[in-house]
């Protein structure tokens, strides 16, 4: 059985995800990530699954981050909206006066909706 709660205390030492993110953001990518990481460790999944799924996620939350911090930026969009079209996630493109906090916000929605997408096709979870 793995410790999900000791994978969340060992990725957030770990990893500076939310660097660059105000509070408010760090708060909402933080909770989405520690709700996925939960939602892996209630699936009948082995350690290996489980690290490689980690590792999915936390590689989708710098993602996050980065178009977060690129729409930030504003000087122009033309980098936050590549990143959103690569990571397909181009349905999430905020209007001209969206703050950060309401386009992260679409991010996370748009992925959960994703993330149970495939948990309803286990077979997705495991490729």
């Amino acid at each position: 059985m793995v410790d999900i709660k000791q994978v969340i205390v060992t990725m957030l030492r770990r990893e500076r995800l939310t660097a660059d993110l105000d509070d408010s953001e760090s708060k909402i990518l933080l909770d989405w990530l520690v709700d996925s990481i939960e939602r892996l460790g209630k699936q009948s999944l082995g350690k290996s699954v489980i690290d490689i799924e980690v590792k999915k996620l936390i590689e989708k939350a710098r993602v996050l981050s980065k178009i977060v911090c690129l729409w930030n930026k504003r000087k122009t969009n033309s980098g936050c909206f590549q990143l959103l079209a690569s990571s397909n996630l181009e349905d999430c493109i905020p209007t001209p006066n969206a703050t950060s906090l309401e386009l992260l916000e679409s991010l996370v929605s748009r992925t959960k909706d994703k993330e149970n997408e495939n948990s309803s096709n286990p077979q997705k979870i495991a490729a």
